[in-house]
């Protein structure tokens, strides 16, 4: 019990911020006067812009009061008029009706980025876990490098982050307190901590990864192994480094990913080809894919978690539909095998100016498609669901902006508009539909338009 509490101590999270460079300014005065707002969002206040202008690093803070250097413009600054909730939400602890939730501490230290290598490298290795990464990287593997390694990575991953995302609202375990822990980044800080679903994830995929490239290409794996070490190490550092979780959520996150890819990774082919062949592998898929929604664990208080489950599983229920509807129409089809084991292994085709070009035009005119049909979607199964609840779609979209803010200062809700149960029907109903179109149009439609005009991946097929 002793090394799970050192695990789970804020102030271990502390000592690795301050060893990678982020210095927390306590000062009494910093924090009791309130600074003058100018143009553009910034603040001026003259005490930390002296001290910034001696040292030229990254100053910001939580209450949005990020100071930009008056004399030689050479620190760099992080806006906050738009962006300022990201280092506003302090975690604390606070019992409302019998359930823990977060609230906002009235303290407001800001801090000091002392190293920008350390602030730029793990701030975007956290966005490995962002909606804009997944979309980037599935479609990426999809158009132009090789649809089958990434439906097994995709099941894997769809399997870890919705048991990962279960498992926190099941724990209910906050993330590190703050103070003393400094928020660098709050994105995600009304869910729950433990399991890490970044760590998890970081060890899952890019090993999923490995493992089914390695069966289907001629290729020396100990490279690539080192590179999923370090891929995982740093994302899962980032997390600690934002402050968003503490070691015993990394380890436990990692544990997760362990477990589940010696369960997973020997079953995916198996997987596969039965989502491939069999008939009534789409209505099976859909129907999985609504009871997995529907029985997300419920919380007492409200929280962004079962909608970005809704998003998770409806990109991958999509995206084995489409690859489901490929194979019946013969559009791919199994490399050829003996025994369960590939008749030989493809070379890998490193992409020459040709192929770097049609890479690009893939990515462009997909990714076009892709948000179009995403606004529309999302557009009509939102107002269709709001119709179906008899509830306005503004009233709906008042209740999340409400819930958030209610959240953030540790309230609850007292909205009539909108009740729970309606507003739970509409968000999980809208993000499925959204997203299994999503997902269908990565693995069905987009590689057909790119067919029509002439610009497919020659090796689609495979």
């Amino acid at each position: 019990m002793d090394i799970i509490r050192w695990m789970q101590d804020p102030e271990l999270v502390v000592r690795l911020q301050t060893y990678f460079g982020i210095e927390k300014i306590d000062g009494d005065e910093d924090h009791t006067q309130q600074p003058k707002t100018c143009r553009g969002g910034y603040n001026t206040r003259s005490s930390v812009q002296g001290h910034q202008a001696e040292t030229g690093n990254l100053t910001c803070s939580i209450d949005g009061s990020n100071t930009p250097s008056s004399s030689s413009g050479s620190s760099s600054m992080i806006s906050s008029s738009s962006g300022s909730k990201l280092y506003q939400r302090i975690i604390g602890m606070q019992m409302v009706g019998g359930s823990e939730v977060a609230h906002e501490s009235t303290q407001k230290p800001s801090f000091i980025i002392r190293n920008k290598f350390w602030f730029w490298l793990f701030s975007f290795a956290s966005l490995t876990g962002d909606e804009i990464f997944y979309t980037l990287f599935f479609t990426t593997w999809q158009w132009n490098v090789d649809g089958a390694v990434m439906r097994r990575v995709m099941i894997v991953w769809m399997i870890t982050m919705y048991i990962g995302q279960a498992l926190k609202d099941l724990l209910q375990i906050p993330r590190p307190l703050s103070p003393p822990v400094v928020r660098v980044d709050s994105k995600w800080v009304l869910e729950y901590g433990l399991p890490s679903t970044h760590a998890a994830v970081s060890l899952a995929l890019p090993s999923t990864l490995l493992i089914c490239s390695y069966d289907r290409y001629q290729m020396s794996w100990p490279l690539y192994a080192v590179a999923v070490v370090l891929w995982s190490v740093t994302v899962s550092t980032s997390r600690v480094y934002l402050g968003m979780h503490t070691l015993l959520d990394l380890v436990c996150g990692q544990l997760l990913a362990g477990v589940l890819l010696l369960v997973l990774v020997p079953m995916v082919d198996v997987l596969d080809s039965i989502l491939l062949q069999h008939p009534s592998s789409p209505l099976v898929l859909f129907g999985l894919t609504v009871a997995m929604v529907a029985a997300y664990p419920a919380t007492a208080t409200w929280n962004p978690a079962r909608g970005d489950t809704a998003v998770i599983l409806g990109v991958g229920c999509g995206n084995l539909m489409g690859s489901w509807l490929n194979y019946q129409t013969g559009v791919i089809a199994p490399p050829p095998r003996l025994g369960g084991i590939p008749l030989s292994r493809y070379p890998i085709i490193w992409p020459g100016l040709a192929m770097c070009g049609l890479t690009l035009l893939r990515t462009a005119f997909g990714l076009s498609l892709l948000l179009l049909i995403r606004h529309i979607v999302r557009s009509v199964a939102m107002r269709g669901l709001c119709a179906i609840m008899q509830v306005e779609v503004e009233d709906y979209l008042d209740y999340n902006r409400t819930e958030t803010k209610k959240k953030r200062a540790g309230k609850d809700h007292t909205s009539t508009a909108v009740s729970r149960v309606q507003h739970c029907f509409i968000e999980c109903g809208y993000k499925l539909l959204t997203y299994i179109s999503i997902g269908f149009f990565i693995t069905a439609l987009g590689p057909a338009c790119f067919r029509l005009i002439g610009i497919e991946r020659s090796t689609y097929s495979t």
